[in-house]
């Protein structure tokens, strides 16, 4: 087949630095990957960094702070049942900014989710007294309120939950 001719109004249309950065953002970027113990200390400072770096990578400050949420219910799970009957343990986070998307991986050593898939995420049965309120039931149900999709795998000892939440750029 052969190559398209090239104009001189095509030649000028053309703008190289354009083309390039098209295909740069569509490439997966590495925006945060850090390693942190199981607690509770250890958490809020991470939600922190994770809040930073999807607003550094121009996320507007609702979608930012409903990550952040996201991500401190899925934290704050890893560490109160995973890591129940342990003083210690391991969590790794990476971010990668997608082209339409950030994509969350939260790995951990802990205990894996009950029957090894994700809780369905539906919301807990509410009474009409405050004071019969049920303790759990919340989370799931907020954390997929805020994502585009999650997967949960269990290999080698090792737990991987993935979140990926829409980009939506400051304007």
């Amino acid at each position: 087949m052969p190559w398209p001719k090239v104009t001189a109004e095509r030649h000028r249309s053309f703008n190289a630095l354009e083309a390039v950065t098209k295909m740069c953002d569509s490439i997966p970027r590495s925006l945060l990957s850090l390693s942190f113990q199981s607690t509770s200390d250890a958490v809020r400072k991470t939600l922190g960094r994770i809040a930073q770096a999807v607003a550094d990578a121009g996320q507007n400050p609702t979608a930012t702070n409903n990550i952040e949420l996201a991500m401190a219910e899925a934290l704050n799970n890893v560490v109160e049942h995973s890591f129940r009957d342990r003083e210690n343990g391991q969590i790794l986070l990476s971010i990668m900014l997608l082209e339409d998307s950030f994509r969350i991986s939260i790995r951990h050593d802990g205990t894996p989710m009950p029957g090894l898939r994700l809780p369905a995420g539906k919301p807990a049965t509410i009474g009409n007294e405050i004071a019969n309120l049920p303790e759990g039931g919340f989370g799931w149900f907020l954390i997929r309120s805020l994502i585009i999709d999650a997967t949960y795998s269990h290999r080698e000892n090792w737990n991987e939950l993935v979140l990926r939440f829409s980009r939506h750029p400051a304007r």
